[in-house]
């Protein structure tokens, strides 16, 4: 039987699996460019660059090439989207943007996962979401294009954690509540691309 963390690890080398298409080929970046690198904090319930005031907006710049490091420095699994139009569930909650960021965008991303925290390399054309376990990271290589200028969004959809030990049976005559993600308390950034 395998640990619930490996479990997730594993989903999330399937979900980054699942969001493109894949290609040997692919290169996202020339001979001799260096690459700008950004590293993103995720953490209870904010985003926040690496070296850069928690709430201010997280710039970049289309056409130049970007190493993104994104690290869970949270106790719970969180999740990242880059997108805008978010969109709402008929439940009332928020789940995930219309217009992704990277919607067709070439890249190669890399990290480790498992007991023995395995190194992978992917290379991707298009990405929805990261799902990260706490102490996990994953670094992003990724030149976006000019048709992705403008203000863009970060958010977590990720459920809030349920207490543990029994819960109470709803009364069945109760409107339910809907499901609270970390979204609507606050686990978005601005992302501005120039």
């Amino acid at each position: 039987m395998i640990s619930k963390r490996t479990f997730i690890s594993l989903c999330v080398a399937i979900v980054i699996a699942a969001i493109g298409v894949f290609s040997a080929t692919i290169t996202v970046r020339s001979e001799g460019e260096e690459a700008t690198k950004i590293t993103i904090l995720m953490n209870e319930y904010t985003f926040q660059q690496e070296g850069q005031q928690e709430g201010l907006p997280i710039t970049v710049i289309a056409g130049q090439l970007y190493s993104l490091t994104l690290k869970n420095t949270g106790k719970f699994v969180h999740e990242i989207w880059l997108g805008k139009d978010p969109i709402k569930q008929a439940d009332g909650h928020v789940d995930g943007y219309a217009t992704g960021l990277f919607d067709g965008v070439e890249m190669t991303i890399t990290g480790a996962q498992g007991a023995q925290n395995q190194e992978f390399e992917i290379s991707t054309k298009g990405l929805t979401e990261v799902v990260l376990n706490p102490d996990q990271s994953i670094t992003l290589a990724f030149t976006l294009p000019d048709s992705t200028k403008g203000k863009w969004e970060i958010g977590c959809f990720q459920p809030m954690p349920m207490p543990d030990g029994p819960t109470p049976t709803a009364d069945p005559k109760m409107t339910p509540m809907p499901m609270v993600t970390h979204y609507f308390y606050g686990m978005k950034e601005t992302l501005i691309v120039k």
